[in-house]
């Protein structure tokens, strides 16, 4: 009976070890079907954006790893239990790629940010589409903990503003929210690759209607019927459809001049200047980096001129990104007094600029994500702002006066907060690769078994894969991508365009830690004519996104998908 009983008890342990595995492979299959059909549904998305995408605009693609806001490489870890050290350099984690993409689109785009008033919408034909990695902002209490203290950017977690440049070491120098960064003795959301974040940032282009839109009788207590209250409800620089704009696509012409706004008889108004106690507020530094703001003042023409025919840099007009408030004689109105002077003829916009390294300075300074150039090397300062979910979910009744005043301002914090998880559109997003190619194959290999043989040429930073399956990157296996070299397997004289142009410096590779910028624009400053009398710029005809995913219940399930989107032809 005893032998029987033991017996019993070893096939009921092998019974249950085999019901136990088929269990977690059940679950496993379940989890990965379920991140397929998540990854298919992104990848609609993207195809729809793709197709949208218009020539009257620029192409801008950032590769880069992830590095601290030193510059230096970081080795990310998938999470707090990962010991992998897939380099043996001695530290956990491993190189992250990070990438960044924008272009301009034409279609039906409307704001995401809360209407302040019942059908008033602010909504455009006109788009710039950022994908990239977003970054959440460190949970800094603050001195005393009154977080209801917005003007000190200590208080910016807990208040978000849409002058904030997303750049907490701007006040604290400890205070690193790099992606993958691990400061000491600080508390980094961006960390951990399983927690960040793939953004979908749609930035409207649209003018303000000053005579043109039907406003609504009264807003919080400012009556349209009274020309005093009439223009904090009307279209201006500052605001479209009462919502806060940048007063440009590009970075370093957000902001409005704040002395022309509280010295001009007839300054440009906003609705919440009645009631702004921040002098940062009302001098309109709205910046897209803040997550906040997702319309900009202009058109496809307006950015084109700028682009194509300013030959100063942006620098020469804009602040410092690092700064969160600015030198406020700066900014556009500075470059309108220049740029629309007909007696500047070095601002003509009939005239195109021939400095190659100026046409790349305005494409990335466009970008939503906030870059220094001062140095010649392009250094990103930080990226767009996001959050999983609202840093402050309620507010006390105490916080806002019940009456006209306190209304409106709870509404629009409130909006601030909802615009904050707005952009987020792939969670768990633990690396996105973008690569570009012009269709060409690699015209040197001949041989019909060699792996690629008629296999497309990609650019973008060097990567490798697995191709031999043994768990490591190494020489032996195959190149999946490379850095841009227009003579790269060409052998006729259809090479690419020269490489000055694209990603601004000459063939071959940059360091690890430096990004690699491909920009596509409207025609090549130094190039040769075609028959049609055009210097042409040209364009990738495939973009291939990588993307790998963390499973939200086991973040060690990381699947990797990949998607080829075409580039619609036409345009200059």
């Amino acid at each position: 009976m005893m032998v029987t009983i033991g017996v019993l008890v070893l096939v009921a342990a092998g019974v249950s070890a085999i019901f136990t595995s088929i269990g977690d492979t059940v679950a496993r299959g379940r989890k990965v079907s379920e991140l397929n059909r998540f990854a298919s549904q992104v990848e609609r998305v993207m195809r729809e954006d793709f197709e949208r995408m218009t020539r009257d605009g620029f192409l801008v693609i950032v590769n880069q790893n992830a590095t601290d806001f030193n510059g230096n490489l970081v080795d990310v870890q998938l999470s707090s239990a990962d010991a992998s050290d897939l380099d043996a350099n001695g530290n956990t984690g491993r190189v992250r790629r990070v990438d960044e993409i924008m272009f301009f689109a034409r279609g039906s785009f409307a704001s995401s940010r809360r209407a302040l008033a019942s059908g008033l919408v602010a909504e455009s034909s006109e788009a710039a589409i950022y994908y990239g990695h977003g970054q959440k902002r460190p949970p800094a209490l603050g001195d005393g903990g009154d977080i209801d203290n917005y003007i000190s950017n200590k208080y910016l977690f807990f208040n978000p503003q849409p002058y904030d440049n997303n750049y907490p070491a701007r006040y604290n120098a400890n205070l690193d929210a790099s992606l993958g960064a691990s400061p000491l003795g600080e508390l980094n959301p961006n960390r951990y690759a399983k927690d960040w974040s793939l953004l979908r940032h749609v930035t409207l282009l649209m003018s303000p209607e000053s005579a043109g839109r039907v406003l609504p009788q009264e807003v919080f207590g400012l009556d349209r019927r009274d020309p005093n209250e009439r223009e904090y409800l009307e279209d201006s620089e500052r605001q479209i459809a009462l919502q806060p704009v940048a007063r440009s696509i590009f970075s370093s012409l957000r902001g409005t001049d704040p002395r022309r706004i509280m010295q001009d008889p007839n300054p440009p108004r906003a609705i919440s200047d009645p009631y702004t106690t921040n002098l940062s507020e009302l001098s309109g530094y709205r910046r897209r980096a803040s997550g906040l703001v997702d319309i900009a003042v202009g058109d496809l023409g307006f950015v084109r001129s700028v682009v194509t025919s300013v030959n100063r840099t942006p620098r020469s007009f804009g602040i410092n990104p690092r700064n969160i408030f600015g030198a406020g004689t700066r900014q556009y109105d500075n470059f309108a007094k220049q740029y629309f002077n007909p007696a500047n003829t070095t601002t003509d916009p009939t005239v195109t600029t021939s400095d190659r390294s100026i046409v790349r300075q305005w494409m990335i300074d466009a970008l939503p994500s906030e870059w220094d150039q001062s140095g010649g090397i392009p250094v990103q300062v930080s990226r767009v702002r996001y959050e999983d979910v609202p840093t402050r979910l309620l507010y006390s009744d105490a916080q806002f006066n019940n009456n006209d005043t306190g209304r409106l301002q709870q509404a629009i914090a409130e909006s601030n907060q909802e615009m904050l998880g707005s952009s987020v559109f792939l969670p768990r997003c633990t690396e996105f690769i973008v690569e570009w190619s012009y269709g060409f194959v690699n015209e040197n290999i001949v041989n019909v078994t060699d792996p690629e043989f008629k296999q497309l040429i990609w650019y973008g930073r060097d990567r490798r894969i697995d191709s031999n399956a043994d768990g490591l990157l190494t020489a032996a296996d195959r190149v999946a991508a490379r850095f841009y070299n227009k003579s790269y397997g060409r052998t006729g004289t259809n090479q690419g365009p020269d490489e000055l142009l694209v990603v601004g410096h000459g063939a071959g590779g940059i360091a690890d830690n430096v990004p690699e910028i491909a920009c596509f624009g409207y025609f090549d400053p130094n190039g040769a004519l075609d028959p049609n009398g055009f210097k042409p710029w040209s364009w990738p005809r495939f973009i291939r996104v990588t993307m790998s995913i963390a499973d939200a219940s086991d973040p060690t399930i990381e699947e990797t998908y990949q998607v080829v989107l075409e580039v619609p032809a036409g345009g200059g």
